[in-house]
């Protein structure tokens, strides 16, 4: 209850090994107060691992899962965790698109210094050059950074395709762990499965053999 320091952030270190009954009133919380507060957590042994991941996301902290057998790291990580608490940070990301394109996540964890990592944007076939703005704060100042996409200079293949579409099919599994995900929502994801031939939670595959053996009585498939 006591309010932050005027230009600061207040810093949240929650450990826990178990679980609670109310999960996403605790991910909204952090979530309602990460204008002024940072959560960092550390999830052990059984721990909710949604709890723990999604409160650091919301919270534009970090979190670390650690199994029983090696809790004795659990120092270390704390250690590194207070570390990332005090270097420059980028929170509160965002990636703002033209209406006919979309990130393939809904929220955009924060960067910690030397930390990368990939965002997909999904756009029609055929559609002209575009401008993406990466837009973040670093501690009271608001940086945005323009990137113009080309996607003429898309590279052919479907590797690419896979990995986007895998990430936006984690976030949409994501938002299930945290609420009832919605009727389109689980079109989506269905489509997306269906059409990249990509396993989620409402999907399974079969492999069929369709290579004639012999040998036997009769061949077979």
């Amino acid at each position: 209850k006591l309010e932050p320091c005027q230009g600061k952030s207040r810093q949240v270190f929650v450990l826990t090994d178990g679980q609670v009954t109310d999960r996403a009133e605790c991910i909204s919380c952090v979530a309602r107060n990460r204008e002024s507060t940072r959560v960092f957590t550390v999830g052990i042994g059984g721990a909710d691992r949604t709890l723990v991941e999604e409160l650091a996301k919301g919270g534009n902290g970090r979190s670390d899962m650690l199994d029983r057998h090696h809790s004795s790291q659990l120092s270390a990580v704390v250690i590194s965790q207070l570390k990332d608490a005090q270097v420059v940070s980028l929170t509160d990301c965002q990636l703002h698109l033209p209406e006919f394109a979309r990130c393939a996540v809904d929220t955009i964890p924060p960067f910690f210094s030397f930390q990368t990592r990939n965002l997909f944007v999904f756009f029609p076939e055929g559609c002209e050059p575009f401008e993406a703005v990466f837009q973040a704060r670093c501690d009271e100042e608001v940086i945005e950074v323009p990137v113009r996409i080309d996607p003429q200079l898309a590279t052919p293949g479907t590797l690419l395709h896979n990995l986007g579409v895998r990430q936006r099919i984690e976030e949409l599994e994501r938002g299930q762990t945290i609420r009832e995900s919605s009727k389109e929502e689980k079109e989506e994801l269905l489509d997306l499965s269906m059409v990249f031939h990509q396993v989620c939670t409402l999907t399974s595959f079969v492999i069929v053999d369709q290579s004639e053996r012999s040998g036997l009585t009769a061949p077979t498939r």
